[in-house]
């Protein structure tokens, strides 16, 4: 099963050409960034209020993308 970023990539993909749509690099990363941060949050790995995003549970996940973006958050 794919996750939230893989999802995103796909989607980033233009099948006719074989190459990713032509997006600003700043909204790939915003998205990118949003979509690990939704499959962390569905995995109760991270929560958020209005004001701060707090680490629930700091252990790996098992996926590269995801134990990356968790283990910058704890430095944070």
């Amino acid at each position: 099963m794919l996750g939230f970023v893989e999802e995103i990539v796909l989607l980033q993909l233009d099948d006719r050409r074989g190459s990713f749509i032509d997006l600003p690099q700043s909204a790939a990363d915003v998205v990118i960034a949003g979509a690990a941060l939704m499959e962390l949050a569905l995995q109760n790995r991270v929560d958020a209020d209005l004001e701060r995003l707090i680490v629930v549970d700091a252990s790996p996940v098992g996926d590269n993308i995801l134990d990356d973006t968790l283990a910058t958050l704890i430095r944070i």
